[in-house]
């Protein structure tokens, strides 16, 4: 590793915010995120991806050391738009590292797809951005929102789906599923009005048009900060609209037979 985090004792508030500890602390959360979220192709392949969680935690440890000694020495920005590229090629070093040091068995190879770790342990850097306060949050009692709005955010936070922010979803899944169960068991911090949304998705190489898609997006962050864009929730706009209605007025009806 960059930083052996064991000869150093973490006087900070927060270890998550020291710039010796946090890679360990990420790590950790990283590898937690994966399990939690992560879905393999059979009960077999995850125990086999289990028993072998060490190995999966030196990796993501490796790696992060990297990533934080990159911020730390400025070769690395969280803003700069080749900031995913330049840490998929730290993750591709940080495997041939331990490759050649024997620092993960051969099983971790075969079991466990390992550059799906690489998005999780980015996202405990936004932990690093400090969180803003929006007037607009539909979980902020105070917030200047309307009821409606509020019954919005709220079904997003119940049912959305995370938005991968570093790959538009054109020839895949817009959804990263890893990082929705990480916002299901952490809890929303903020979630913003939804307003309406729509994307493309290829239909196929022999198609004429792109497939059209429609759904309701909202700015949105986890609890602990490593959750920071948007939700979505996919269909016909008229329909969630309609879903909408029909619960706000079932909530409003409630209160009026109590």
């Amino acid at each position: 590793m960059v930083y052996d985090k064991g000869t150093r004792v973490c006087r900070a508030a927060d270890p998550a915010t020291c710039r010796y500890h946090r890679s360990g602390v990420f790590a950790k959360d990283a590898v937690e995120m994966y399990f939690d979220g992560h879905e393999f192709w059979s009960s077999e392949g995850r125990a086999k991806a289990v028993a072998v969680k060490t190995d999966v935690l030196t990796f993501a440890e490796e790696f992060s050391s990297r990533i934080s000694e990159g911020l730390s020495d400025g070769s690395l920005k969280l803003d700069d738009r080749r900031f995913v590229a330049k840490a998929s090629a730290l993750a591709d070093a940080s495997m041939r590292a331990l490759a050649q040091r024997g620092s993960v068995s051969n099983a971790f190879f075969g079991d466990v797809a390992y550059g799906a770790l690489v998005r999780p342990v980015l996202y405990q850097f936004n932990r690093l951005s400090p969180s803003v306060k929006v007037d607009d949050n539909v979980f902020d009692a105070e917030s200047d929102v309307t009821p409606f709005d509020r019954s919005a955010g709220s079904m997003l936070a119940a049912k959305g789906g995370w938005v991968n922010q570093w790959d538009d979803g054109y020839y895949g899944s817009w959804k990263d599923d890893v990082a929705t169960a990480h916002f299901q068991k952490c809890g929303p911090a903020v979630v913003r009005p939804p307003e309406e949304d729509s994307w493309e998705s290829f239909a196929g190489t022999f198609a004429d048009d792109a497939n059209h898609n429609h759904g309701m997006t909202a700015e949105a962050e986890c609890n602990c900060g490593a959750l920071k864009g948007k939700l979505r929730v996919e269909g016909n706009f008229t329909d969630l609209t309609r879903s909408l209605v029909n619960d706000y007025a079932s909530k409003v009806f409630d209160r009026f037979d109590r």
